[in-house]
């Protein structure tokens, strides 16, 4: 497995940071996509488990930070409940599954 920082564009104009975990083999065409709750990051230590566990079960894995984290705020704002209702559109996919906290 291996894991790269990425950056996810969420508007046109606006980018968040992510990791993206890549298993050695396995599922290449199923994802993962987890989002971490409103009290953490992407780097909380239960996301960087499961993001490894789960690429190291063969499924490429997706963490990012919501947009309040990367302006160093504490608490969401309404365009990071935007951000998880577009990724619900993309969860339609039969190939990509989306995982969150209490966001």
């Amino acid at each position: 497995m291996k894991s790269e920082l990425i950056e996810v564009p969420i508007s046109e104009n606006e980018k968040v940071s992510g990791i993206l975990s890549i298993p050695d083999a396995g599922q290449m065409d199923t994802g993962v996509i987890l989002a971490h709750g409103a009290g953490s990051d992407m780097s909380h230590p239960m996301l960087t488990f499961l993001a490894e566990g789960l690429a190291d079960a063969g499924y490429v894995t997706l963490r990012f930070n919501f947009a309040y984290r990367e302006k160093g705020k504490k608490s969401p704002d309404r365009q990071d409940y935007y951000t998880v209702h577009g990724m619900a559109d993309i969860e339609h996919s039969p190939s990509i599954r989306i995982i969150g906290r209490s966001i």
